[in-house]
């Protein structure tokens, strides 16, 4: 049940599509939301370029707060403790950014906890790094809907703002990462690996701290 390699990114980012997809197809089925298709092939090569750069991007963060933050704090209290602060802290990062909601703070508060989760599970950075990359990339440059409240001018579908209302499942401003849906999809993600944790009986390691020094000679 772990990923300890680079290899474990490619499935990650399908986690990552699989999750973003679910609240966006929550948002469409309840009339939230309105896509149309608008890909043409001359975006092809500025799509693949933002792969490179939403990548590099999601990895820079998540070498931040689930790898040096994390492990800061993990080296001198338990690790349930660092799983909550990292996400915490993730979620405050995002305080300021356009348009965000109480909801929407508190969402990437729940999947910051829930892509740490994540990584003590699978032993693995480079799983968050997938996960990251992938809800990005799908909702930014495929669905063209609002990532922490900036829209690309290039992506597979676009939203058509005239049929959008602020509903359940999509916030009018900072797009689903303001909804519930995002909320329920973040715990489902911090379960799955909370049971698959459970099933290799590794829960003892969330009272433990890994011991290592903060800081060296």
């Amino acid at each position: 049940h772990s990923f300890p390699t680079r290899r474990s990114s490619d499935l990650a980012m399908l986690i990552g599509f699989f999750m973003n997809g679910v609240c966006v197809l929550a948002a469409v089925i309840h009339g939230d939301i309105k896509l149309s298709f608008g890909f043409t092939l001359s975006q092809l090569p500025i799509i693949l370029f933002a792969l490179v750069c939403v990548f590099i991007q999601s990895a820079s963060e998540e070498m931040w707060y689930r790898g040096f933050l994390y492990e800061r704090i993990h080296a001198n209290y338990p690790l349930w403790l660092a799983i909550i602060m990292s996400g915490l802290i993730f979620g405050f990062g995002h305080m300021f950014n356009n348009g965000v909601s109480i909801l929407a703070v508190i969402d990437i508060m729940v999947i910051g906890l829930a892509i740490a989760m994540a990584k003590w599970q699978s032993r693995s950075i480079w799983l968050v790094f997938g996960i990251h990359t992938g809800w990005n990339l799908m909702q930014n440059f495929f669905f063209g809907l609002p990532n922490s409240g900036v829209v690309s001018g290039v992506s597979v579908f676009w939203l058509d703002a005239v049929n959008t209302s602020g509903k359940l499942f999509y916030d009018t401003t900072f797009g689903i990462e303001g909804a519930v849906s995002t909320l329920i999809i973040g715990l489902l993600l911090a379960l799955v690996s909370f049971a698959l944790a459970f099933k290799s009986g590794r829960l003892a390691e969330l009272r433990e701290r890994s011991g290592q020094p903060t800081n060296k000679a």
